[in-house]
């Protein structure tokens, strides 16, 4: 009998030597993440590249069937928002200015519906603010919040998604699940993220000013803070009321509050729209020179 020919024994050294050898798709794994393939931009929230750092946010079915109308689909998530389909959690902060102190209820993260986070336009953020018994917050609350919660680090996305000259995407349904999920994975790799009661730097915030409540038709914007501190996007009233941003997320400050005047000896009842109203006491909703129009 004939033993195995030289090419069959060449063969097996030759397999034998690339099974001991260790994977380069493995070892790409472990050592840094593959970055996904380019892409164009992808029509649905599905199917989309990710600038999150290797993950790639899959959209729940729920959102594929979004109007990508600003306008239409921030009344479609309005209505399911009412009807309780979100997710809307609150925590307390404490404000205090000289002798005074207010314990407020605020969102403890940006709104979400089916695990995305929730753009609003301001209008029905103001919609859905009444609903709740809440209001917009204040520059001076997108601080507290800042200074007092779990803090991301700023994720902002190009304006436009289709690259140089494109068509501008800020508002594009897809824009928002994925920026998202971009958040989902810098909340991930933050420590202390498990046990945070409070998640600030999300986002952008619709906010409530003097401006504002005296030009009715304009929304004002504010936050997404820098690592120094300054915000990426600082108070102002560019946009009118129907202006979608995919990094515009909804929180809110519900109006039932507690004060105290003697230090926090003794607290009683109030409502943030009446101190933000008080002229000795708006400091504990607000940092502008005066306190703001009855509502």
């Amino acid at each position: 009998m004939h033993g195995p020919g030289l090419p069959v024994i060449a063969s097996c050294v030759l397999v034998a030597w690339l099974l001991s050898r260790p994977s380069k798709a493995m070892a790409a794994v472990v050592v840094t993440p593959a970055k996904p393939p380019a892409k164009t931009p992808a029509k649905t929230p599905a199917d989309r590249p990710s600038t999150s750092g290797g993950l790639t946010p899959v959209a729940p079915t729920s959102w594929a069937g979004f109007s990508n109308s600003p306008i239409e689909r921030s009344a479609q998530l309005l209505a399911l928002m009412k009807q309780g389909r979100g997710d809307l959690p609150f925590a307390e902060i404490l404000t205090s200015h000289e002798n005074h102190r207010a314990l407020l209820s605020v969102s403890a993260q940006a709104a979400q519906l089916d695990g995305v986070r929730v753009s609003l336009t301001a209008r029905d953020q103001l919609k859905l603010a009444q609903h709740l018994g809440a209001g917009l917050l204040t520059k001076s609350l997108v601080n507290r919040i800042y200074k007092t919660g779990l803090r991301l680090a700023a994720r902002p996305q190009p304006w436009s998604a289709d690259g140089p000259g494109g068509r501008g995407t800020m508002g594009d349904l897809r824009r928002i699940v994925e920026y998202s999920g971009i958040v989902d994975a810098e909340l991930a790799r933050t420590p202390g993220h498990e046990v945070a009661e409070l998640i600030a730097n999300e986002g952008k915030d619709w906010i409530v000013t003097r401006g504002s409540i005296q030009n009715p038709g304009r929304a004002a914007n504010y936050g997404l803070f820098k690592p120094s501190g300054q915000p990426w996007q600082p108070a102002a009233l560019a946009h009118n009321l129907d202006h979608s941003d995919y990094s515009q997320l909804a929180r809110f400050v519900r109006n039932q509050a507690m004060i105290s005047v003697d230090g926090g000896n003794s607290w009683s009842p109030d409502t943030v729209d009446r101190l933000a109203s008080d002229p000795l006491l708006f400091r504990l909703v607000s940092d502008e020179i005066l306190p703001y129009p009855r509502p």
